[in-house]
């Protein structure tokens, strides 16, 4: 960096030279001056060069935070919906309480038509029982 400096000193204070007209040439001191104030502005340009070149990489930075902030609050969220999903399933519902059920008989005769003239296909129900109960309290239930 620093041969950079010089040749860049050089160079403007050459450019300034040339530019100037001959008559009037500067003194020492107004080169001085010169050189100093475009150092001043190669160190200035140079602070902002690196910034640039950081700035690239802090925004990779910040947007890979971003995107784990969004992705811990998603989850977060999710937690949240699992736990009311939980608790709700974790509390009786009314039809817990209640009871079906019941049973029955049938019977299917499938005869053959030997000496008769009619088919005696027959279905007969002999029991059909439905079972109905409702738990109103641990020590109340109705069957």
């Amino acid at each position: 960096m620093n041969k950079v400096k010089q040749v860049a000193t050089a160079a403007a204070a050459a450019l300034l030279v040339v530019s100037l007209p001959s008559a009037a040439a500067p003194s020492n001191e107004e080169l001085f001056q010169i050189i100093q104030q475009q150092n001043q502005r190669i160190e200035s340009l140079e602070t902002q060069l690196r910034k640039a070149r950081q700035a690239p990489e802090q925004t990779q930075e910040q947007s890979a935070n971003t995107k784990q902030q969004a992705l811990e609050q998603t989850v977060a969220a999710q937690q949240e919906q699992i736990n009311a999903l939980a608790d709700r399933a974790s509390q009786p519902s009314k039809l817990d309480k209640v009871s079906i059920g019941g049973y029955g008989e049938l019977h299917y005769n499938n005869l053959d038509k030997q000496d008769r003239s009619e088919d005696l296909d027959q279905l007969d129900f002999h029991r059909f029982v439905l079972f109905f109960g409702y738990e109103f309290a641990k020590n109340l239930r109705f069957y």
